[in-house]
């Protein structure tokens, strides 16, 4: 997880992209504001979160972005666009870990 700084710019698309936490959850949670900017946003949210974090970073975070919101277009896209060929398999939930909080990773975050 990166650290974002608490911009009013910044503030505004979190609002817009994580609606159901507050700004200041989400940009503390920078991997959930990057996928659904990744996943829902237009192209001046991207030019906005690129303006304040890498696309070597973000390169960096996919593999690390909470499970299951990003699409499988969404995955190959953002994958291609960060120079990863081949695309590596799209990450899952695996519901078995839930069960058992010794082997939860990125499982129900």
């Amino acid at each position: 997880m990166i650290k974002l700084p608490q911009t009013e710019e910044l503030r505004n698309l979190a609002r817009r992209m994580v609606w159901y936490k507050s700004e200041e959850q989400t940009l503390a949670e920078s991997d959930l504001l990057i996928a659904h900017v990744m996943q829902y946003g237009r192209t001046q949210d991207v030019v906005t979160l690129l303006s304040y974090v890498s696309k070597d970073t973000i390169a960096k975070r996919l593999d690390h972005l909470p499970v299951g919101i990003l699409d499988q277009r969404a995955w190959h896209y953002w994958n291609i666009v960060c120079g990863r060929n081949p695309v590596p398999a799209m990450p899952t939930r695996d519901f078995k870990q839930a069960n058992d909080p010794s082997k939860q990773d990125r499982a129900f975050r």
